[in-house]
């Protein structure tokens, strides 16, 4: 029998900080919700350093949510989630 291996917070932090700093760095303006914000990476699609950076951070940054959501609430939140689009297109319908 096989085991899964978990990542440890810390080091899925450390991840986040390593990739957050590339993207900070790399971009020249920095994403938000603000007017004067980045709203897409558009322009920097070709740059591979920073796409891979992003797509790390937003990998690590999901792990670390579901680890500390725990299994239990994971699961609940996907079932509440999936129900709650049903309805919302229901309502639509």
């Amino acid at each position: 029998m096989s085991t899964i291996s978990t990542p440890s917070l810390v080091s899925l932090a450390k991840e986040i900080l390593k990739n957050a700093e590339v993207l900070e760095k790399g971009l020249p303006s920095q994403p938000g919700f603000g007017q004067n914000c980045r709203q897409n990476y558009h322009d920097v699609l070709e740059n591979h350093t920073i796409m891979e950076a992003r797509t790390k951070l937003i990998e690590a940054s999901n792990t670390m949510l579901a680890l500390a959501r725990g299994p239990t609430d994971v699961l609940r939140s996907i079932i509440t989630t999936d129900r709650t689009g049903v309805d919302v297109l229901r309502a639509i319908h």
